[in-house]
């Protein structure tokens, strides 16, 4: 295994245990950090692309996005709300200006590519004689 894909096994093993912990704090979006994680999983060995590809963070997180390229209208507020709030915690927090308008030029981007470029799909429909 070459350097390139070491760093890229790294990464991609450090943005699971992000997406993991993201789980359980809100605080973190998990959504994103396994996206990540696929990207860098996917380039580093096809073995550990397969673990990833079968554990249950990327079937209940990301499977349906990646293969669709669409989120429910619940999913993307969720994931907005929590980069949005995650984003404006650290504006306070830090003391630099220019970091401050990265930061908002960064949640408009993101705002702007998930209403433009991620499709909305409805969101599945529950057995209601199921319960």
């Amino acid at each position: 295994m070459g350097i390139t894909k070491l760093i890229n096994a790294g990464l991609g093993l450090f943005f699971v245990a992000l997406g993991s912990i993201g789980v359980f704090f809100p605080v973190l979006p998990t959504t994103p950090f396994l996206l990540l994680a696929a990207f860098f999983l996917a380039r580093s060995s096809s073995k550990l692309n397969a673990w990833f590809e079968s554990t249950d963070l990327y079937k209940n997180y990301i499977a349906d996005f990646l293969e669709t390229r669409s989120m429910t209208m619940k999913t993307k507020r969720y994931i907005l709300t929590m980069a949005t709030v995650a984003m404006f915690i650290s504006g306070v927090l830090v003391d630099v200006i220019y970091a401050r308008i990265a930061l908002v030029l960064i949640a408009v981007i993101m705002h702007v590519y998930f209403k433009t470029q991620i499709r909305t799909i409805p969101e599945p429909e529950v057995c209601k004689d199921c319960a």
